[in-house]
């Protein structure tokens, strides 16, 4: 998992490193986030984006 934070550190928050680093070392397909500093990891998708993809129909809710 070290190797996944070297890499990409300075690419995105210190904060979000550790998560992105857990993602791709267990071959993680999603990360899912309402966090927009994970825009641009290829892992990452909104719930929204989640439960669409699953074919579940979603709701509109406000938070």
């Amino acid at each position: 998992m070290k190797s996944e934070i070297m890499e990409n550190k300075g690419k995105i928050k210190e904060k979000d490193v550790e998560n992105v680093a857990a993602v791709r070392h267990e071959n993680l397909e999603f990360l899912v986030a309402y966090d927009k500093d994970y825009e641009g990891i290829r892992e990452y998708i909104t719930p929204k984006g989640f439960i669409e993809r699953q074919g579940i129909m979603g709701y509109e809710m406000e938070y």
